[in-house]
């Protein structure tokens, strides 16, 4: 692999672009000072990764680009591309490498590999991995040369390093190092988490074992009030259903005795309803009878003749108004004696009411009631009774207006026992004896009241009947004026009245006959209501006392229910609308308690404990199993990391022990090809390399605190400084003790010296030389250049010199000049199109025509 081309544009004084295009072997760059000769070793050096802006003869960063000139304006971008070619060879992945580096005025910096954007570290593995040696012999600026032997041995060091093959292996062990730091960074991270995490996570355990056993105590508290829950719903459904069962046989014994109570009333509804019938027979037989009567009539006056009929039933006509009227007149008369007859009544009663009061004082109950009135009272009901019976069977208007009088009678006779009660009531009190007997004739006098109004309901019944018979007596008006318009318009024929005779009294005897049964109907059933009256009343008795319990046991089923609600409320609050309805479906059973009370005596100690726990917050546990796994997860990667840490520091181990190996095995070739060298430069004397180790110096990582991994001890990491390397050189004849008693000649000489032998061992793919030879006479610029030339077969090589003899060396020489306007220009020449037959050496013509 070789430089096969360099392209600047706008670096340094070479602000349009400029390609300089390299062969194998040695080309040299010449042109007057300040013509820009050494702007080429810098773009070199730069475009290969320099970060220091002295090595490149700068302050800042944008002093590469263009400064400008009274001709051009400045630039605002350098850029520098380095195009390798046969990169094959040094283990490149291409025929062609193009290297590029950029720069603006803002100090932005790009690197690009074959048109492609890579890192700066990327850049320096890939030249790493061609051979090249970026900080040591690669590209030798002014001054290098006598660097190598005025630096410190520390120093001085890089360039072995490159040339012993130890520079993969350093920026492995140096790539380690950083990983390892930052392991150690990381380790440091981790483990003050963990100081901050575990105080936390130690809080955070107490809560949460707090919390476990509310928890624990929740459900031991939840099955205790399941299981009561579920004893008190059996209980209540128990007695719910016993309750039920309590109710529904209350209200079917009261609808039994309703039951019995209706079928006793039945059959007395049905005689009630026989008996109805007798005012309706009554009238109905009162109309036959009047029927047979007219018939009778007609059939008489049909014999006698027709006219005298007519006569006759208007006389009947007549007789019928008349008592019409009467009855009318004395049917009146019967009502105002029975409103007459109540109002007296009303009057006993309250005369009777102030009897019973009387009987609270010392003077009301002293007389008793005389034997005398009494038995008037008697006497007047049984007149009352007997006037009642006729009532019933009259049915002649004069007999009604008998009756009517007896009623008058009855009347004033009541009137006449209303005033002696009332006076035999006002009668002082005489002894305690008369108190007594008043208080033992009081509930008889009430008795008696009752009765009288039973028989005042009578008089009311026959007043009733006897306007039933008025009614009757109108329709017979009606009747029979009918039949008088009837007879003088269509007599009827006198063989047809007989019959109609018969059949109206054949009615009349059915009507009859069914009047007498209805009224035996009757007789039996007052004789039958007394009897019935009782047991109705007793069934009655039992009807009132089962509709009581039933609404006792109502009562109870109502209160149960509520308890029943009570009970599931309090379920569902406490446990749960779930559990309640499984509750109510019976999904929920278990076996009962076989002690309650001592179920409610845990279910209250559980309460205390809840109450003596507190109130815990639910996220306490997520937020415990968050940390703790974050505590876990740092323990691990800690521990993971300690073991990186302990992989890296035995890699790092070994990485030193192979640089120390590899560089001590190259180092040793290293010092004989340098004496070599050395004695054929100088024709003799004697040089040689030492290696100088300064003392190591152990420490652990400055960034650990002592407490650190509590306890545990931090294992010191052991840096053992490079050796440094000493050059040791004795020209012939000359005895020195030191590089420093050197001539500057020599000094150059042996610094050549060293670099020709690190070369002829390590080869790089090309090297460039800024005036190395600048010291040395025409005798030893000789020397230099045959060994260039001898190395050239293995090295290309880029020489920026003023030296003639360097010059014959040389395959290709570049000029460069510079004009008005600060820009430098390139004129090239190769050896081969110097024209023949000059008298003068190829490198010397070459010159003079690249210089003019």
């Amino acid at each position: 692999m070789y430089l096969a081309a360099l392209d600047l544009q706008g670096f340094k004084s070479f602000a349009k672009k400029t390609q300089l295009v390299f062969t194998p072997g040695v080309t040299c760059v010449v042109g007057p000072n300040g013509s820009g000769k050494s702007a080429i070793a810098d773009g070199i050096r730069w475009v290969l990764g320099e970060q220091s802006l002295k090595s490149i003869r700068a302050k800042r960063g944008d002093e590469v680009i263009f400064q400008g000139s009274r001709s051009r304006p400045r630039l605002g971008m350098a850029e520098v591309s380095l195009t390798l070619a046969d990169a094959e060879t040094s283990g490149l992945d291409a025929a062609e490498v193009v290297v590029t580096r950029r720069v603006d005025r803002s100090g932005a910096s790009a690197y690009g590999v074959n048109g492609r954007e890579v890192r700066l570290f990327d850049l320096a593995e890939l030249l790493v991995g061609a051979g090249f040696a970026q900080k040591s012999y690669t590209v030798i600026p002014q001054g290098m040369i006598d660097a190598f032997v005025t630096v410190s041995p520390q120093e001085r060091r890089q360039m072995f390093e490159d040339a012993t093959g130890v520079t993969p292996l350093l920026l492995k062990q140096e790539r380690t190092d950083r990983k390892l730091r930052e392991t150690h960074a990381q380790v440091l991270r981790a483990r003050d988490l963990l100081r901050e995490l575990e105080p936390r996570l130690r809080s955070l355990k107490r809560a949460a074992n707090r919390a476990r056993s509310r928890a624990e105590v929740e459900t031991q508290l939840r099955a205790a009030e399941e299981q009561y829950a579920v004893d008190r719903w059996g209980t209540y459904d128990t007695l719910l259903k016993e309750l039920d069962e309590k109710r529904r046989a209350a209200e079917e014994k009261a609808a039994g005795v309703s039951e019995n109570l209706a079928r006793l009333e039945a059959p007395e509804q049905a005689r009630l309803s026989e008996t109805e019938k007798i005012p309706e027979l009554r009238a109905t037989l009162t109309r036959l009878r009047d029927q047979e009567r007219e018939l009778f009539i007609t059939l008489t006056r049909a014999e006698v003749g027709g006219g005298e009929d007519v006569d006759r039933v208007a006389e009947e006509i007549t007789a019928r108004t008349k008592e019409r009227e009467k009855l009318t007149h004395e049917l009146n008369e019967l009502h105002s004696s029975l409103a007459a007859a109540e109002a007296k009544r009303d009057r006993l009663e309250r005369e009777l009411h102030s009897a019973h009061e009387a009987l609270l004082t010392p003077w009301s109950g002293a007389a008793s009631l005389p034997a005398e009135i009494r038995q008037a009272l008697t006497e007047l009901f049984e007149r009352a009774s007997r006037l009642a019976a006729r009532l019933r069977t009259a049915t002649r208007l004069e007999e009604l207006a008998t009756l009517v009088k007896e009623a008058e009678d009855l009347q004033r006779a009541l009137e006449l026992f209303g005033e002696r009660v009332r006076r035999t009531l006002a009668a002082p009190p005489e002894t305690g004896t008369g108190r007594m007997t008043v208080a033992h004739r009081l509930p008889l006098l009430t008795q008696e009241r009752g009765d009288a109004e039973q028989r005042l309901t009578g008089l009311r019944v026959r007043e009733a009947a006897l306007r039933e018979r008025l009614r009757a007596v109108e329709e017979r008006l009606d009747v029979l004026r009918r039949q008088r318009a009837s007879v003088r318009e269509t007599p009827a024929p006198p063989t047809e009245l007989p019959s109609r005779l018969e059949t109206v009294q054949q009615d009349v005897r059915a009507v009859e006959a069914e009047l007498a049964r209805l009224q035996d109907v009757l007789l039996r059933a007052q004789a039958e209501r007394a009897t019935m009256h009782e047991e109705q009343q007793r069934l009655r008795n039992l009807l009132h006392a089962a509709e009581e319990e039933r609404t006792a046991r109502v009562v109870e089923l109502t209160e149960a229910k509520t308890r029943w609600d009570d009970l599931l409320r309090d379920v569902t609050e406490r446990l749960g609308g779930d559990f309640a309805t499984r509750l109510q479906r019976g999904d929920a059973a278990r076996t009962p308690a076989s002690d309650p009370d001592a179920l409610r005596a845990q279910i209250e100690q559980l309460r205390k404990k809840l109450f003596e726990i507190g109130g815990i917050d639910p996220s306490v546990l997520q937020e415990e199993a968050a940390v703790e796994q974050r505590v876990t997860e740092f323990h691990t990667q800690v521990a993971d990391l300690d073991a990186a840490q302990k992989n890296l520091k035995e890699a790092l181990k070994e990485l030193e022990r192979h640089i120390h190996e590899r560089f001590s095995t190259s180092f040793q070739a290293v010092n004989e090809a340098f004496n070599r060298t050395f004695r054929d430069i100088f024709g003799g004397g004697r040089a040689s390399l030492s290696l100088v180790k300064p003392k190591p110096i152990e420490h652990a990582f400055p960034d650990l605190p002592p407490e650190e991994a509590e306890g545990q001890p931090v294992e010191p990491h052991v840096h053992e400084l490079p050796a440094g390397v000493e050059i040791h050189a004795s020209p012939p004849g000359k005895k020195v003790q030191g590089l420093a008693q050197l001539s500057g000649g020599e000094k150059a000489l042996t610094s050549i010296a060293l670099l020709f032998a690190v070369l002829s061992l390590r080869a790089s793919p090309f090297v460039v030389l800024d005036e190395v030879d600048a010291a040395l006479d025409e005798a030893n610029s000789r020397r230099f250049a045959h060994l260039l030339r001898q190395l050239a077969e293995r090295t290309q090589f880029i020489v920026i010199t003023h030296n003639r003899a360097t010059m014959e060396a040389a395959s290709a020489l570049y000029g460069v000049t510079m004009g008005d306007d600060g820009v430098s220009q390139l004129l090239s020449v190769k050896l081969e199109e110097v024209p023949e037959g000059t008298g003068r050496s190829p490198g010397v013509q070459a010159r003079q025509q690249v210089l003019g």
